[in-house]
Order: C-alpha cells, then sequence, then structure tokens
C-alpha cells in the first residue's frame, strides 16, 4: 500500500507538506487557524493508529480465544476418560471382592451343614448303641448279683491299700507340681530376658523389610524390590509398577511410630518428585494422629498419593497388597496431570483428588467389613466344631464303658473302675440293683 505523504520541507521554520487523497482538505478545514490545522492532523493521526491497534488487539483475542477454548476441550476430555477408567477398575476390583466373599460363605455353609450331618449321624449312633445297652441289661439279671458280690469282696480287702496308694499318689503330685512350676517360672525368665535383649530396632527393621519383600513377591506381580534404606531420602524400598515409580517405608516397631517418622517419610517423597505413589507401613501397631482407620489416605503438595497402613500383619496380607496395587493407575494419572501448566485444569484435580480419596477410603471400609464378616463366620463353626467334638467325644466315652460292663473285664480293672465310679457317686445307678446300691454307700462312707 502505497503511502499518503509525497514529500515535505522546512522552510523559515515552518513545514510544508505535501499528501495524495481522494477527497477535498479544503472542505474540512475551510475558514480553519493554522494552529487549529496541526492540532486536528495530530488528533486524526493519533485516533486513527489507536483504531487500529485496537482492531489487531481484538483479532489476536479471538484467535487466542479459539486456541484456549480447543485446549480446554482436550483436557476436560481426557480428565473425563480418566475419571471414567478409574471408576471402572474400582467397581471391577469391588465385584471380584464381592464375588470372592459370597464364594466363601457358600463354602462355609455346606460345611457347616456336612458337620450338622455328622451330628446327627453320631447322635442316631448313640441312640443305636443305648438301645443296644437296655437289651443287653435284660439279659444280666443273676450275673450282675453275682459280678457285685465279687466286687464288693475284693472291695473290701484292698479299702486300705488304695487310701494309702491315693495318699502317696496325691503327695507326689503335689511335689511334682511344685517343682515343674518353678522349673517353668525360671524358664520364662529366662526366655524373656533373652528376647529383650534379641530386640533390637534395626534387627527388626532389617526382618520386617525381608518379610515384605517375600510376601510382595508371593501376592503380587511388581517384580523385585529395590533395597534403598542405605540410601539418603529414598525410603526403605522402591519399585516402579506399570509406569507408576513407588516408595515403601517400612516400621517395625513394638510402640506407636511417632510423628518425627511420618514427617521423614514426607520429605523423602518431597525429594523425589519423580514419585507418584508413596506407602507408609507399619507391621504390628498404629501409626501416630492416623485415627483407628487401619487404612489412610492423603495428598502431598505435589499431588503424590500417600498411604497410611496400622498393624499391617493384623489384617488380611493378599486384600491389602492388593488395595496398593489398585491405587497405582490413579496415583500414576493424577500426578502426571498435575504437572500441567494450564491453571483452569488445576481445580479439576482438586475434585479428582477428593474423589479418589473418597473411594479409596470406602473400599478400606469394605475389606474391614470382609474381614470382620469372615472371622465371626470361621469363629461360628469353629465353636460349633469344638461342642460338637466334645459331644462325640463323651458318646465314645459313654460306649467304651457301655461294652466294657457288657463284655467284662479282669478283677483288678473293675476293682479300679468301681473306686473311680464309688467317688463319683454316679455311673454305678445304671447298673446296680437297689439293694446293692445302698451297700455301695455305706462302703463309700467308710472309706471316706
Amino acid at each position: 500500500m502505497a503511502e499518503a505523504l509525497i514529500s515535505e520541507t522546512f522552510l523559515e521554520g515552518e513545514y510544508i507538506s505535501q499528501f495524495k487523497h481522494k477527497k477535498s482538505v479544503l472542505e474540512v478545514v475551510r475558514g480553519m487557524a493554522q494552529e487549529d490545522f496541526e492540532v486536528l492532523i495530530g488528533l486524526a493521526g493519533a485516533a486513527f493508529r489507536e483504531m487500529k491497534n485496537s482492531v489487531n488487539a481484538l483479532s489476536y483475542a479471538e484467535a487466542l480465544e479459539k486456541e484456549v477454548g480447543k485446549v480446554r476441550g482436550a483436557v476436560e476430555a481426557e480428565a473425563r476418560r480418566s475419571i471414567t477408567t478409574l471408576e471402572g477398575d474400582l467397581r471391577t476390583q469391588f465385584r471380584i471382592k464381592e464375588a470372592e466373599y459370597e464364594r466363601t460363605i457358600k463354602a462355609k455353609v455346606a460345611e457347616k451343614e456336612e458337620l450338622s450331618r455328622q451330628l446327627e449321624s453320631a447322635r442316631a449312633t448313640s441312640l443305636t448303641a443305648e438301645a443296644g445297652l437296655q437289651a443287653a441289661r435284660g439279659q444280666l439279671g443273676e450275673a450282675e448279683k453275682l459280678a457285685w458280690e465279687k466286687y464288693e469282696k475284693i472291695l473290701t480287702k484292698s479299702e486300705e491299700k488304695m487310701k494309702e496308694t491315693i495318699k502317696e499318689v496325691k503327695d507326689n503330685h503335689a511335689a511334682s507340681l511344685k517343682e515343674v512350676k518353678e522349673l517353668c517360672m525360671k524358664e520364662a525368665e529366662r526366655l524373656r530376658k533373652e528376647n529383650d535383649k534379641g530386640l533390637i530396632s534395626s534387627e527388626k527393621g532389617k526382618t520386617g523389610e525381608k518379610e515384605f519383600d517375600e510376601l510382595c513377591h508371593e501376592h503380587t506381580k511388581w517384580g523385585p524390590l529395590e533395597n534403598t534404606s542405605k540410601q539418603t531420602a529414598a525410603a526403605d524400598r522402591r519399585v516402579t509398577i506399570r509406569g507408576c515409580i513407588c516408595l515403601f517405608e517400612l516400621k517395625n516397631y513394638t510402640s506407636t511410630v511417632d510423628t518425627d517418622e511420618v514427617n521423614k517419610f514426607k520429605r523423602d517423597m518431597a525429594h523425589n518428585k519423580e514419585v507418584s505413589l508413596g506407602v507408609f507401613i507399619s507391621f504390628h501397631t498404629n501409626i501416630a494422629k492416623m485415627g483407628e482407620r487401619y487404612i489412610n489416605v492423603e495428598w502431598s503438595v505435589d499431588s503424590q498419593m500417600l498411604i497410611y497402613i496400622n498393624a499391617f500383619y493384623t489384617h488380611p496380607i493378599a486384600d491389602i497388597l492388593t488395595f496398593i496395587d489398585g491405587c497405582v493407575e490413579a496415583a500414576k494419572h493424577i500426578h502426571s496431570t498435575a504437572g500441567s501448566d494450564d491453571s483452569d485444569l488445576q481445580p479439576r484435580i482438586e475434585i479428582a483428588k477428593g474423589l479418589v480419596q473418597r473411594e479409596l477410603a470406602r473400599i478400606s471400609g469394605i475389606i474391614t467389613s470382609l474381614k470382620q464378616n469372615n472371622k465371626a463366620v470361621i469363629d461360628l463353626l469353629n465353636k460349633q466344631y469344638v461342642a460338637m467334638d466334645l459331644e462325640m467325644k463323651s458318646t465314645k466315652e459313654s460306649l467304651k464303658s457301655m461294652l466294657d460292663a457288657l463284655i467284662g473285664k479282669e478283677a483288678e480293672a473293675e476293682v479300679q473302675v468301681h473306686v473311680e465310679e464309688a467317688q463319683d457317686n454316679s455311673s454305678l445307678e445304671t447298673v446296680v440293683p437297689k439293694e446293692q446300691k445302698k451297700r455301695s454307700k455305706k462302703i463309700d462312707a467308710k472309706s471316706k
């Protein structure tokens, strides 16, 4: 575009300028003084330049707004896809745990039914044996009377001897019991002292770390964990899981882990900004200020996921490691997205953090409920098994006594059984006639 200015000369303190233009300037400046003309030219030029700058700025702003809209849409779409993927993973894990729980319950119910069937079978056997015994009692008749007379003679001869033997056995038993108690107390004290000497903090930590490596190898597919306990600001273990760098801090204390250890762990995480997930595990005790919930989740200032686990060994190991494995993808996505320079994306990341933290807390609650329910079912089955086992043992002893009474024993064995039953004042009532029971009570009174 050609310029409007043709020429300009300076003569006697004034400028004389020539311009090209298609409309008459005379109509505009007719009757205007020289000073007013100069002011008009200055204002017109400034106004034109300002208008041109405004037009350029408006065009640039529109183009910039379009580009920002494109970027914002792409980021929002990626965030929605990440949240959808995370929700799908969490729902899948929940369905898996729910199916496992249902299978366990069905197995326990089937086992309970089987135990009930066995118990009913044992009861039926006992009733059959009792019926046989009742039938046999009717056949004893005169044989019982003769047997009782024989028992009475032998009892009369051995009564004093049995008293002396019982007294001697009691004295020996008391002395032996006292001696055994003293030896047990001394041995327990020695073992306690040796155990206290062996509980050194560093050795306990090494043992816990070794066990944790073995547990991870058994229950996960993470691969070998790198031992970083001797490195500065590197926690105890480091591993990369599906592209997510993770640090593990392991504490094998016998008392509550104090806040200084937690603060040191946070400093280690801040030092390693490339790490997306950090896990702080206390094997036997709780972590200070972490509350009663055994799994706690929070975020660092660098959007790193921090997981704290109280009393690791008191909970299902496989479930906890599965929970940690399920957090890998969420930690990786949140941490990588938070590194973006887009200021509009940051509020959405904070919302995503809150949602992830809430869902993880809900899953840890589900794991706790599953553990409690499983424990209740197992305790119930154990109680039923113990009760049934005791009843079966009692039935077995009763049957044995009945068979012994039917087939008869040597005289000495019969005397021993009779003495024990006479002291109990109960068992002979089922096999001794009324007249002989009275005589038995008199003999027991004399022995006492």
